[in-house]
């Protein structure tokens, strides 16, 4: 939570609709079925669910600078896993052409080992899993185990202690997924306080600046954009 901006950044990157309005959530049943409606440019998706393998779907497009960015963290957890029970495949959406998303893998080579799958816009993923998870944007993960989605996120959040403990199940992928909604939800509460100070800032409303900064010093004492907000609500109080 030092970085404040990052957190914008990756809220950027990775919009959802509010739980209420998506229906592909943590919990939800899944089928392989779209897999079968993809275009496989490398390897091949599931055909069906396997018990006790864990599955990352991985989103992205030749076009996202954080896509690109991820690739080497995903590919890294597929060399270390995938004779451990983990099933890597990165989905590109929201691309114009196959042909360019064939020469990138093939450019990527080694980097890029796993399994990959070319949807195009409006394809079938997109349909059938982006829009009802509420995903507007990308990079984005989910995560299968047991024909069950058990995580949405930020493909940098799946750390190689979260891989190992959906792995392991039990009490040690319960700990881990709580422990990353509980981060989810703190990085939520300084991305809102970071906002209203912007928003403050753009109306010169040094009152709602002050009560920004103050809810940031109480959430994250240590939050690095802490004297730059200072700064400005000097300069908004000398105006």
């Amino acid at each position: 939570m030092k970085v404040i901006l990052s957190l914008l950044v990756s809220a950027a990157a990775s919009k959802r609709l509010k739980p209420e309005e998506a229906t592909l959530i943590e919990g939800s049943a899944v089928t392989t079925d779209v897999f079968a409606k993809l275009d496989w440019v490398q390897g091949s998706g599931p055909k069906a669910w396997e018990p006790g393998k864990v599955y990352l779907f991985e989103c992205w497009a030749t076009w996202c600078g954080p896509c690109i960015a991820a690739i080497p963290h995903v590919n890294e957890l597929h060399k270390k896993y995938s004779e451990k029970g983990l099933i890597v495949s990165g989905i590109n959406v929201w691309e114009d052409g196959k042909d360019k998303v064939t020469e990138f893998v093939k450019k990527k080579g080694d980097g890029m080992s796993y399994n990959v799958a070319y949807t195009g816009k409006g394809g079938a993923f997109e349909t059938e899993w982006l829009n009802p998870a509420g995903v507007t944007g990308i990079p984005h993960a989910f995560v299968v185990k047991d024909g069950k989605v058990i995580m949405n996120a930020h493909p940098m959040e799946l750390t190689e202690e979260v891989i190992e403990a959906i792995l392991a199940g039990g009490d040690a992928q319960v700990k881990a997924l709580e422990s990353i909604e509980t981060k989810k939800a703190a990085q939520g509460k300084i991305s809102g306080i970071v906002r209203d100070f912007v928003t403050a800032k753009t109306a010169k409303d040094v009152d709602a600046m002050s009560k920004a900064m103050a809810a940031l010093k109480e959430a994250d004492p240590d939050a690095a954009n802490l004297p730059m907000m200072n700064f400005d609500l000097l300069i908004a109080k000398k105006e």
